[in-house]
């Protein structure tokens, strides 16, 4: 398994989406399953949360996105199955609230997923 999640066998970064940002910068995530699997996963983004419910008072949801104070926080966001979407929009930018460069791994919580490809990296440069 640690080869299938490492740079060891391909010789530079992982076969797999690699988004680079600066840090703190907004960054956001749609995440939907359009064609998926009966069993539904739940996206996964290391050393950041959301908000929940990204949008607008006043708004139909997912019409106007932006900061929701009453919007509860999450850092895994489940339910991830087929039709479903969500709005990841990360609190505080790239790195976090203290903006901290790095390779952050978003995935698949699911076990059964991870090692079938669902995974990427989030990599904020100073």
């Amino acid at each position: 398994m640690t080869n299938a999640v490492s740079n060891t066998q391909v010789g530079g970064d992982p076969a797999t989406p690699v988004f680079t940002v600066k840090a703190g910068t907004p960054v956001r995530f749609r995440i939907a399953e359009f064609n998926g699997h009966t069993r539904n996963g739940a996206f996964n983004l290391h050393g950041h949360v959301w908000q929940q419910e990204p949008y607008l008072a006043g708004t139909v949801p997912s019409q106007r996105i932006g900061n929701n104070p009453v919007s509860e926080y999450r850092g895994v966001q489940e339910g991830l199955g087929t039709g479903n979407h969500f709005d990841i929009v990360l609190q505080n930018g790239a790195g976090g609230a203290f903006k901290i460069p790095g390779d952050y791994l978003f995935r698949d919580q699911t076990s059964t997923m991870l090692d079938g490809g669902r995974w990427g990296l989030l990599r904020v440069q100073p």
